[in-house]
């Protein structure tokens, strides 16, 4: 199943399909206690959280998925390519932070693609594909936690990471600078 996921949310946000029905709910959690996010049913019932649980340069997620331990989220230091592996699931991602897109496979076989969407309304969105629908709420899980870990903005791609956005007004072709000259 494609499921979409608004990329920038900070509490709560609705996940839908292509038909923009509404599937599950994702739950941004900062604080001194928990860190994580929690998947949640519509009706606010907790399905699954990561949260983190070690607070090193390279963090850790342990994902619960109703009530029980499935497994831990490790990242792995890369240049260009990223590699994760969440064990207990045996799911290994490797993905390509210029692009924001991710696979997960379990042995073999493709278990999750999250990939990035620009929509003309300019909200971006992740795409989740789960092939099967049991994983659904564990690869929610990691899409999100993927989304945490995102260095810089969809739409900044590589010239993002070592320049910085530099705000300022376009005045147009016919405006001149002015100059205060005596002669």
């Amino acid at each position: 199943m494609r499921l979409y996921v608004p990329a920038d949310h900070n509490a709560l946000v609705k996940v839908t399909d292509e038909k923009n029905s509404p599937h599950y709910l994702i739950q941004t959690i900062r604080s001194f206690e928990l860190n994580g996010v929690r998947v949640l049913s519509l009706s606010a019932d907790t399905l699954g959280e990561a949260r983190q649980s070690s607070l090193n340069l390279l963090p850790r997620y342990t994902l619960v998925v109703d009530e029980q331990e499935v497994g831990q989220i490790n990242r792995l230091a890369g240049v260009w390519r990223e590699v994760l592996f969440v064990s207990g699931l045996n799911w290994l991602l490797v993905g390509d932070i210029t692009r924001n897109q991710y696979t997960g496979y379990h042995g073999s076989k493709k278990v999750l693609t999250v990939d990035t969407l620009a929509t003309v309304d300019d909200a971006n969105y992740f795409i989740v594909d789960v092939t099967e629908s049991n994983d659904e709420v564990p690869a929610l899980l990691v899409a999100a936690t993927l989304n945490r870990w995102r260095k810089v903005s969809i739409r900044a791609g590589v010239r993002g990471l070592f320049h910085q956005k530099k705000r300022a007004y376009d005045l147009g072709e016919d405006f001149t600078r002015f100059t205060n000259r005596q002669k």
